[in-house]
């Protein structure tokens, strides 16, 4: 609430208070990001970022929307390609750690993003 630039910014949101995703809403798959204060990381590809800056002409395709975790979060994760929630065994879901170690979620995954 304090970083007065997040006032102006509608299209981009959290969710959750670790996870800050920004949606690409043109058909160059290109937008600027901002990054509220603190650490940041790359969901996708596990580059860490300064906050309270602004990422110019971050460029996403339309199966990787930008979405950047809170260094030093916890985020539950289920691994597995489903098709319907009822397909998904929550005892095998695990936490990705959002820190130095983090490389990008795909070496999570067991199926191709």
């Amino acid at each position: 609430p304090e970083d007065v630039t997040c006032r102006h910014i509608d299209d981009q949101y959290y969710f959750g208070d670790d996870i800050l995703v920004a949606p690409v809403m043109n058909e160059q798959g290109v937008r600027d990001v901002y990054l509220p204060k603190g650490q940041w990381i790359d969901f996708w590809t596990g580059t860490n970022y300064d906050g309270q800056q602004w990422l110019p002409k971050v460029h996403s395709p339309l199966e990787r929307i930008p979405v950047f975790l809170r260094k030093g979060s916890e985020i539950p994760i289920y691994p597995f390609a489903v098709n319907c929630v009822d397909q998904m065994n929550f005892d095998k879901s695990i936490t990705v750690k959002a820190d130095d170690t983090y490389k990008g979620i795909q070496h999570y995954l067991q199926m191709e993003i």
